[in-house]
């Protein structure tokens, strides 16, 4: 990972080990050693606070996270691949890093782990 991959507050993994929480970025150009992105999964949408449903737009099998006007559309529960959707804008997500830029850069809001 780079840093202008990630902002102060971003979860990751450090050493394939410990999951933290960025608390300082010091370069563009520095590589993070030993950081990984960590894969968002349905467990994590949840306690960033969003809501579970079923999408009533969709007639597939789509399950839904709702959050701040966010939508969150996965062809499965506990899927790996993620759309995330704020009125016409739609991009698929697939890191907890992707999710808490988008959502600072939409809402100027971060996301808060509720645990």
């Amino acid at each position: 990972m780079t840093a202008n991959e990630l902002r102060v507050g971003n979860w990751v993994i450090y050493q394939n080990i410990h999951f933290c929480q960025v608390s300082d970025v010091l370069s563009e150009k520095h590589y993070f050693e030993g950081f990984s992105p960590v894969i968002l999964n349905s467990y994590d949408l949840i306690d960033f606070g969003f809501e579970s449903g079923i999408d009533p737009l969709d007639k597939d099998d789509s399950f839904a996270y709702y959050l701040d006007g966010i939508k969150i559309l996965t062809r499965k529960r506990n899927s790996d691949k993620f759309m995330f959707s704020i009125n016409i804008f739609n991009l698929e997500v697939r890191y907890i890093h992707e999710l808490q830029n988008l959502v600072f850069a939409l809402l100027k809001k971060e996301l808060d782990l509720k645990l």
